[in-house]
């Protein structure tokens, strides 16, 4: 018998698989190909952390995976001292099937080691999950989400003490102990309302996101912008309703149209399909809201709220920037402005991957501001930002072309409420455009 096949049975019968899941495997009974996808290796945790479609077996997203990867993780922190397990582990979830479950399951799992939690209250995107582990100090945090992948899939992001994705020297000890955990049952666990009456878990919610918003509002330069512009925003069903929302209000741009089909939280996300903003099929509601208001900007936001698309208006037409444009962009404006201001040192510095266009290299030159280059993703990016600034530099801007970005110092990750909001700042004129582009 092959090794999946071997593994199949074993959930079958495991006295730890409940029977739902159960159900689920025998319906697959006979179908050798899909039991083989499922069950001929495990989903890999690495630095990215886990990632995969929902369902049962040992290469997907499921409660079992979930907590398997928790024990793990747990097993990490304790064997880092007790501090550790008492400054604690802070949770968020997105909009996606399964999430909140996933995440009350990390929770009942972080408590049944004796690890302290903090867990939002309600869907939350992932940066002010970044945030959050920086502001309570905690010793890691972890986010339930798939960012914009088909509605198929879910994913376990973790994060380390700084507040950025964790690298090797968590991933690789954490997946050395998954491969010890042969067996579910010695998992440890406990109720969810237990670990609250216990106090191990604490449920968070406005006080944190109140401090965020008063961190994202003090990044403004000028205040004498133009406020009446009209902005078409789509959170394509996804996490950043609420938020970008409002920091734009408390900005005061008023004139905002939300596309309402894709308003609320759809884990199916049915208007779209595939959520991802650098798809420009993503903005085909957007753009005909934008037409019908004769909009200036149209903005969107993945489902977990981590990537910002724009697109702007341009002899009467509207057009996408790709991230290399929108970099460029805000980096231009952020650098000017602080120039202006004397904010940078001889030590400022912009970070971007090594596959990202060097216009905003070029443009950081001219203000005498440090470019490094490295691998792609922010866990590369905001982790060479954790080293430059114990050597003394000042962080600007770090961004890649995949429409990540991110300023300020407060979340270590990319940040599609900071950059939503970057485009609303400042009038600026370009050659390339004949109106005016909005921005930090």
């Amino acid at each position: 018998m092959n090794d999946y096949m071997k593994e199949y049975k074993r959930w079958l019968e495991s006295p730890y698989i409940d029977e739902e899941t159960k159900k689920e495997l025998l319906e697959i009974k006979g179908n050798e190909e899909e039991i083989k996808e499922r069950f001929f290796q495990d989903l890999e945790f690495g630095t990215a952390g886990l990632r995969g479609k929902i369902g049962a077996g040992t290469n997907r997203m499921n409660k079992y995976i979930v907590s398997r990867v928790t024990q793990a993780l747990a097993d990490f922190i304790n064997s880092k001292g007790e501090d550790r397990s008492q400054r604690g582990v802070v949770i968020a979830y997105d909009v996606r099937h399964f999430s909140k479950d996933f995440a009350r399951i990390t929770a009942e799992v972080l408590a049944g080691n004796g690890i302290k939690v903090y867990i939002f209250d309600d869907i939350r995107p992932t940066p002010m999950l970044s945030f959050a582990v920086r502001h309570l100090n905690a010793t890691a945090g972890i986010v339930i989400t798939a960012s914009h992948n088909p509605p198929e899939y879910n994913g376990y992001k973790v994060y380390w003490e700084e507040g950025s994705q964790i690298l090797d020297d968590v991933a690789v000890p954490v997946q050395e102990n998954m491969k010890k955990i042969k067996d579910f049952c010695v998992i440890k666990k406990i109720p969810f309302d237990e670990g609250i009456s216990k106090g191990l878990i604490k449920i968070i919610g406005k006080e944190v996101d109140t401090v965020y918003y008063q961190k994202v509002l003090s990044l403004a330069l000028n205040d004498d912008i133009d406020k009446n512009i009209k902005i078409v925003y789509t959170p394509l069903n996804g996490t950043g309703n609420i938020h970008v929302r409002h920091i734009l209000n408390e900005r005061g741009f008023n004139n905002v149209y939300v596309v309402k089909e894709q308003e609320l939280p759809d884990p199916d996300f049915s208007t779209v399909g595939y959520p991802n903003p650098e798809d420009i099929n993503a903005f085909k509601l957007a753009l005909k809201l934008a037409k019908e208001n004769d909009a200036d900007i149209v903005l969107a936001t993945d489902p977990d709220c981590d990537r910002l698309a724009v697109m702007v208006k341009h002899n009467g037409e509207y057009v996408a920037l790709n991230g290399n444009q929108t970099g460029a962009i805000l980096i231009q404006y952020l650098l000017s402005q602080r120039s202006q201001k004397h904010l940078l040192s001889d030590k400022s510095m912009i970070i971007k991957s090594i596959v990202t266009g060097n216009l905003g290299k070029m443009v950081a030159n001219e203000y005498k501001v440090h470019t490094f280059e490295t691998l792609t993703g922010f866990k590369n990016i905001c982790g060479l930002e954790n080293k430059l600034e114990k050597e003394g530099y000042q962080f600007e801007f770090g961004y890649e072309e995949s429409i990540g970005f991110v300023t300020g110092n407060f979340v270590r990750d990319k940040d599609g409420i900071i950059s939503a909001w970057s485009f609303q700042k400042q009038q600026v004129f370009t050659k390339n455009l004949e109106k005016h582009l909005l921005m930090f």
